[in-house]
């Protein structure tokens, strides 16, 4: 399997190694080392080789060195199948099954030439649906999160549909723990609203800091780290309201769960500034629900969807007002926000990671059997 991320952070990809080495398969992962230097992890019963991708003087540096040293690596791998997960890490998968004359499938976890990095850039865009569009054709699967992204490959591809494998989550809470509470010294009655995943534009983050710093009674735990952080740190500093905000980063044996057990809501205010946030599902979706957390989400086709489907929670412009709002309506109807929590529960009783990650064993049977 090839990524390019340090694999720890990736709950969709620790999810997938954990389920298929349960059931037999032996997996190696080569991943990216985010300590500088290379380095090897025994976890979630896979091999997680981790490498080097510093040093050189360009900002595609990253993606050229780690392509290069996985394309090496894996094809010193004598695999039955090369397993990529997203399009930068597609090229090494690719050539490695060449030359073992193994076979491929691609995984694609965001529509990646709709990404918000590549807006007004046309020509490093142009060039990313070139190579996509080499090496697609390559694929003997492609699996996807969602039917909206499965939909724009099939089409502008003119492929097979992709399987649509959900982002669910691998774990499923009959209640709140609250323990969490105590000792992260969050005083009894404020309101726990989570997000969970990296702190970078697009994700709602400032949105979120504005709309609670005139709530009363609230707390806004961040879990994760990224580029955003500082930034968000000067604003939270700026409005007075560090008392409001906590921020804990993940970590390899960190328990996420007793985390969102502990809290009242989930939030995940995607602003549209890029196709691939309108097209999202992410897993931290999944992952509320699976802790009974009512939601809060803005108004993206697929995260509208389910919501509303389901009667997940409330569905919101992108913008501080409309989430203060339904802040302010959870806290002021509790009823509501608990019907909502239940109804979470429930879609986590059939949307379960054990019926989403069954279709891998399908999908590596029939590739091997080709």
């Amino acid at each position: 399997m090839f990524l390019l991320n340090p694999y720890i952070t990736d709950g969709r990809v620790r999810r997938t190694c954990r389920y298929l080495s349960s059931n037999g398969h032996e997996i190696t992962v080569i991943a990216e080392s985010p300590s500088g230097k290379d380095d090897e992890l025994e976890t979630d019963g896979v091999r997680v080789i981790r490498l080097d991708t510093s040093g050189l003087p360009t900002s595609k540096g990253r993606f050229i060195k780690y392509n290069y040293r996985a394309a090496v690596l894996g094809a010193q791998a004598n695999a039955d199948i090369y397993h990529a997960f997203d399009l930068d890490a597609l090229a090494p998968a690719s050539f490695a099954a060449l030359i073992n004359r193994g076979k491929l499938i691609y995984e694609s976890h965001e529509y990646y030439t709709g990404l918000e990095a590549l807006n007004g850039r046309p020509i490093t865009r142009f060039i990313w649906n070139m190579l996509e569009r080499l090496l697609i054709y390559r694929a003997d699967r492609v699996i996807t999160i969602n039917g909206s992204i499965a939909d724009k490959l099939a089409s502008f591809y003119s492929i097979p549909n992709p399987e649509i494998i959900y982002s669910c989550a691998d774990f499923h809470s009959e209640g709140s723990a609250g323990s969490m509470r105590e000792k992260l010294g969050i005083p009894e009655g404020r309101m726990v609203l989570v997000y969970i995943g990296v702190l970078r534009p697009g994700q709602g983050l400032e949105i979120l800091i504005d709309a609670v710093k005139d709530v009363e009674d609230v707390v806004l735990l961040i879990l994760g780290d990224g580029p955003l952080k500082a930034l968000l740190v000067d604003k939270i500093e700026k409005y007075g309201i560090t008392d409001k905000i906590i921020f804990r980063e993940i970590e390899l044996g960190m328990d996420v769960k007793e985390y969102l057990s502990s809290a009242d809501a989930g939030v995940l205010i995607m602003e549209p500034v890029a196709e691939n946030n309108r097209m999202a599902l992410p897993n931290k979706f999944f992952s509320y629900l699976a802790a009974g957390l009512p939601v809060i989400v803005s108004d993206m086709p697929e995260l509208k969807y389910f919501t509303e489907k389901y009667e997940l929670g409330l569905v919101v412009d992108a913008d501080a007002e409309c989430t203060r709002e339904a802040i302010e309506l959870f806290i002021e109807a509790p009823g509501v926000s608990r019907r909502y929590g239940k109804n979470a529960l429930e879609f986590s009783k059939e949307f379960t990671w054990e019926s989403q990650a069954r279709k891998y064993l399908y999908i590596y049977k029939e590739v091997l059997d080709d």
